[in-house]
C-alpha cells in the first residue's frame, strides 16, 4: 500500500512554485483564469 502524506495544498507545491511558473506570463495567466471564471462561476 501507497504510503500517504497529508499536508495543506499549497504547503506541497509552496517550495517550488517559482520554478514551476518561471516561464508563465502573468498577464495572460490571468486572463486566462478570468475567463474560466466567467465560463464556469
Amino acid at each position: 500500500m501507497e504510503k500517504v502524506i497529508a499536508v495543506k495544498p499549497y504547503e506541497a507545491l509552496a517550495s517550488i512554485y517559482d520554478q514551476v511558473m518561471i516561464h508563465v506570463n502573468y498577464k495572460y495567466w490571468a486572463q486566462y483564469i478570468q475567463a474560466l471564471l466567467e465560463k464556469y462561476a
